[in-house]
């Protein structure tokens, strides 16, 4: 092929890649419509800005309207930084306080308060000597013996002019499987163990139920309570503040037979508990042990704690309206709440209750050989879940008591002392001076929480709530501008 041919081809293909260049650059060439609606976006971006521009200079929002009022660059974005900076600083502390309100922290008051009525205590009280001598020997002569010469020359009260029975040595330790059948059958009768009771009378003496030295292993004796509602419909027991003549609220006289010891050697003694009506106690943790031949004079004072359901930290339970829910049945403490969960476990695991639980049952007493069953994952799940639900009371009393101990003789017969006789008389008296009570209190209410908000805000920003209310007012107007420009396309 010749040059000119060649030169042709060129020619013509420079041609056509020409033209089809210009017709690429103008099928990208944006079209009259195009054009118009970009003109129109652009036309209602810069209306919408005016307005703006406009409700914002018309504003008493000073922050605002002074950087839009500002004609130089430079002073206008130095006011935007610092505009900025106060915001993220008005939101950091704002954010940082709320955190910390929203934890619902409690203030403690303390007040100190006069009523007019007083709630009375209830009492438990247990027999250290559990068994009586002359019972036991009746119905096991077996396990007993004559008293020796030693032990009647040791413990004159086991001899009389006739030689009695003693129980044998291996048989000391016979109450630590006792039943709550033998505690009534070898037990003191509560005739014979109170001889006086002046304030209440026997048929408000609840028992004989059976409490423990140790949870596991210890000695196992009848006790008995006064006052006490633990499932009970009745309301608590009032009785009016003394002004002038103190006299005690309680008194009680208890006769410990010291002739009936089981084991020779051993003290005669009581085991005595003050303590709230809706909670039951073993005297043996929470008691004051008494010895015969003394008079006691305990002299209660009480204390009152309020507390906060949730959200707050204290997080309580109103025990007194969910009695009343339930029809006045039920626990109503946290700890008796306690005690029935752990009623129900043992009763779902070994179909009997350990000497340990103080809420109020009928079951049988779990001895240590039911104890070496393993209870199932089940049934020690539900017991968490349930005791889980025991909350603190949201009111709650608490009995502090101070004891006085003093050596009397008898009054009937002073050549006998009170010791000889086994007698121990014990004297209530309820301080009725004051009552300190213990109120948590929220921390922050909602107006101190809104004063504090008001606070920052001025701070940082020196927004008043007038210009609150106008910077609100103006977002609602523009955000009314924007809703009817789009309703008039």
């Amino acid at each position: 092929m010749s040059f000119f041919h060649l030169r042709c081809i060129t020619t013509s293909e420079h041609f056509l890649c020409s033209k089809m260049s210009k017709m690429s650059s103008f099928l990208s060439m944006p079209s009259f419509e195009e054009k118009v609606s970009e003109d129109v976006a652009l036309k209602k971006r810069s209306c919408l800005k005016k307005y703006i521009s406009k409700v914002f200079k018309e504003s008493s929002v000073t922050v605002v309207s002074s950087i839009l009022c500002t004609v130089d660059n430079r002073r206008k974005a130095f006011r935007t930084i610092v505009l900025l900076i106060c915001l993220t600083g008005f939101l950091y502390q704002c954010i940082t306080f709320l955190g910390y309100a929203f934890q619902y922290p409690t203030n403690l008051d303390i007040d100190i308060q006069k009523p007019e009525f007083l709630e009375v205590p209830a009492y438990t009280f247990c027999n250290d000597n559990g068994i009586v001598k002359s019972k036991y020997c009746a119905k096991y002569p077996d396990h007993c013996i004559l008293a020796d010469e030693s032990i009647c020359r040791r413990y004159p009260r086991h001899c009389t002019v006739n030689k009695t029975l003693v129980p044998k040595k291996e048989y000391y330790f016979v109450d630590l499987n006792i039943t709550l059948d033998d505690v009534k059958e070898l037990g003191q009768n509560l005739t014979e163990f109170l001889v006086r009771s002046n304030g209440f009378n026997y048929a408000e003496v609840e028992g004989p139920f059976v409490r423990s030295k140790d949870y596991f292993d210890g000695s196992r004796l009848g006790c008995y309570s006064i006052n006490t509602l633990l499932d009970s419909p009745k309301d608590a027991r009032m009785v009016p503040r003394q002004d002038l003549i103190k006299v005690p609220t309680s008194v009680f006289t208890f006769d410990l037979q010291p002739e009936e010891i089981f084991v020779p050697g051993d003290r005669a003694g009581i085991l005595f508990s003050v303590h709230s009506p809706f909670i039951g106690v073993n005297p043996f943790e929470r008691g004051i042990f008494m010895k015969a031949g003394r008079t006691y004079k305990i002299y209660v004072r009480m204390e009152q704690e309020i507390l906060l359901p949730l959200p707050y930290t204290t997080n309580c339970l109103n025990y007194t309206e969910e009695w009343l829910k339930r029809n006045k049945t039920g626990p109503r403490s946290k700890e008796m709440c306690v005690h029935k969960c752990l009623l129900q476990a043992f009763k779902a695991c070994y179909n009997c209750s350990p000497s340990l639980v103080m809420y109020p049952n009928n079951e049988r007493i779990c001895s240590s050989a039911d104890l070496e069953e393993n209870c199932a994952d089940e049934e020690i799940l539900k017991f968490y879940a349930c005791s889980g639900k025991c909350k603190d009371d949201c009111s709650r009393f608490k009995y502090i008591f101070d004891v006085q101990e003093r050596y009397e003789r008898e009054k009937n017969d002073p050549t006998e002392t009170m010791e000889e006789s086994g007698h121990i008389s014990v004297e209530i008296y309820l301080d009725d001076t004051e009552i300190i009570r213990l109120q948590h209190k929220p921390q922050y209410r909602d107006v101190e929480l809104f004063s504090y908000i008001g606070g920052f805000i001025g701070v940082w920003l020196g927004v008043s709530l007038v210009e609150v209310m106008d910077l609100l007012e103006a977002s609602c107007r523009i955000f009314t501008y924007v809703f009817r420009k789009r309703n008039t396309k």
